[in-house]
């Protein structure tokens, strides 16, 4: 009798049948054959697909499921539901696998039990001048590099479903990604948000690495724009905590340019439609003249009215928009602070934020306030290795603060005061 997986690999995937093959190629010796299976769930019917995945011969178990259109959640649901092993691993229908990933991405499982384990899916873009590549190629570099760095907080934002693994049990216990979110609007941060409210970790893997084709246009972003607007609005409907801290939270703030745009997105979207439809004209013609600027403030202008075209889609009007944003309207979760006291020392400090794992924290030193990091909704709890960039955000040097527990430690009631230099003796 062949024994459970050890993986299995979830691929959604919608009238690409190609791009899901290179994927298919890409995990060909990636792990033993036994230790692993692929559940491909085509997402519409598609007479092309079918044919091309089932007609193809793979060393691994290959599931090919067919369901009518609703969405990657949906599809990605679907996949999980069949799937046998401990660990599902989701990959996007245009992400390619690099040699190893499947194994780092077990690792990372065996290291950190019961983690949500995310690796990076770098852009497959050939060199160019062209402005809209690039600023994809930068989008996705600073999304990877950020998550990278050690004392980096995650948030529900960091959790991209293209190249992502979680523990099978977790994942049913959390019900999956939520199908309300039909095409990409959000799926996976709202599964984000609810991973880490329920205290999973987020584990990043640069071993786990692929090469994403991202065939991004100007107007294929414009889309995406759209889509996040109406995704926000969903999370906000979700998760009433979080409607202060989404985007168009801060409309109020925002310049005259960007009010007049909100208002066209909801008292004249027909005109601001057309002048979307026209948008990569002009944006062409920008790009070819290498105009950057002229072209950055055009293409943030439209992309800026897009999103607000979907925030208008599921709140229609301006009074719906501010009854949605009342602060009344909102039920906070109970954030929990603590307070430390440096002069134990920066490990210790750290070694407390580990245990406790508060929301917030107020540091001090001695009867020296130093200042207080407050909760950030959507952000996972303070660990210890966040402690350094909470001193860095407050303006505490770590030099000052490494020397005032040096010269504590020989007289403690003379410690120098933080930020200024000391003579070297």
């Amino acid at each position: 009798m062949i024994g459970r997986p050890r993986i299995s690999v979830i691929v959604p995937t919608h009238g690409r049948p190609s791009s899901v093959l290179r994927t298919l190629r890409a995990l060909e010796g990636q792990l033993e054959p036994v230790a692993m299976e692929v559940i491909v769930v085509l997402d519409g019917p598609s007479e092309e697909s079918e044919r091309a995945l089932r007609s193809l011969m793979t060393t691994f178990p290959l599931d090919v499921l067919v369901q009518e259109q609703a969405g990657a959640a949906s599809a990605r649901n679907r996949g999980a539901d069949r799937a046998r092993a401990a660990v599902l691993l989701f990959l996007d229908d245009d992400v390619e696998p690099l040699p190893g990933l499947l194994a780092a991405h077990l690792r990372a499982h065996e290291s950190s039990p019961g983690a949500v384990v995310l690796g990076p899916y770098w852009p497959e873009i050939p060199v160019t001048r062209r402005l809209h590549p690039i600023m994809v190629r930068e989008w996705w570099a600073a999304t990877f590099t950020g998550m990278s760095k050690p004392g980096h907080r995650f948030g529900y934002r960091d959790l991209l479903a293209g190249n992502l693994s979680i523990p099978a049990e977790i994942f049913r216990a959390r019900s999956g990604f939520d199908p309300a979110f039909p095409m990409a609007g959000g799926e996976d941060w709202e599964l984000g948000i609810r991973l880490l409210r329920s205290g999973a970790a987020f584990v990043y893997t640069p071993d786990a690495a692929a090469r994403h084709h991202e065939s991004s246009t100007p107007a294929k972003s414009f889309r995406r724009a759209r889509l996040e607007g109406a995704g926000d609005v969903r999370i906000g409907l979700r998760h009433p905590w979080l409607r202060g801290d989404l985007p168009f939270a801060w409309w109020r703030k925002a310049g005259r340019l960007k009010r007049f745009v909100r208002w066209v997105a909801f008292r004249a979207p027909a005109v601001g439609d057309l002048a979307v439809a026209v948008a990569p004209w002009p944006l062409h013609v920008l790009d070819v003249l290498r105009c950057r600027a002229m072209w950055h403030r055009l293409g943030h202008t439209v992309r800026h009215y897009c999103y607000w075209r979907g925030v208008a889609e599921l709140l229609p009007g301006v009074d719906d928009l501010d009854a949605f944003l009342d602060p009344g309207a909102r039920t906070d979760p109970a954030w929990r602070e603590i307070e430390l006291d440096l002069r134990a020392g920066l490990p210790e400090g750290r070694r407390r934020l580990d245990i406790e794992r508060p929301d917030a924290v107020r540091l001090r030193y001695g009867s020296m306030d130093l200042g207080a990091m407050p909760p950030i909704p959507g952000l996972e709890p303070l660990a210890g290795r966040h402690l350094d960039a909470v001193l860095e955000t407050l303006g505490v040097p770590l030099f000052a603060l490494s020397l005032a527990m040096e010269n504590a430690s020989l007289s403690p009631a003379l410690p120098p005061r933080l930020g200024e230099e000391a003579a070297i003796p």
